[in-house]
């Protein structure tokens, strides 16, 4: 993995990863989500801390207020992996509706095509009939 990637982010895809192994799909999701160069900008941006408070900027107040602030910046960082695995499985969960959708769709034209063919057949033989 890249050295830009969280450490929580690493550790926690690493595991998932491992239970993931057979759906070589959302390997692949997760894979490019992790090497792609623009996610380092993104984990930038997200892991953006306060210059003044040293707290990340995105840490709610509200986890603040009921964890104090150390603890939350604390679980924040973990979070992110969180959020992160929840992202992949959606791309995932997306790639395979789209998959399924495109054959039902291609099933669909193929069945299309051979009741076209057969009524081509019937007024072939219905015209071979009539002459």
């Amino acid at each position: 993995m890249p050295p830009w990637v969280p450490d929580d982010v690493r550790y926690l895809t690493g595991k998932w990863v491992a239970r993931q192994s057979e759906d070589l799909r959302q390997v692949e999701v997760v894979e490019h989500l992790l090497t792609d160069d623009r996610m380092t900008t993104v984990w930038q941006q997200v892991l953006r801390k306060d210059r003044r408070t040293d707290d990340y900027e995105y840490l709610s107040n509200c986890m603040k207020k009921k964890l104090g602030s150390a603890r939350a910046n604390e679980l924040f960082a973990a979070s992110t992996a969180v959020v992160f695995q929840t992202a992949a499985k959606a791309v995932g969960t997306a790639q395979r509706f789209r998959t399924h959708k495109g054959m039902y769709y291609l099933d669909q034209e193929q069945g299309r095509r051979r009741d076209a063919e057969f009524l081509r057949r019937m007024i072939t033989e219905r015209r071979l009939e009539n002459a």
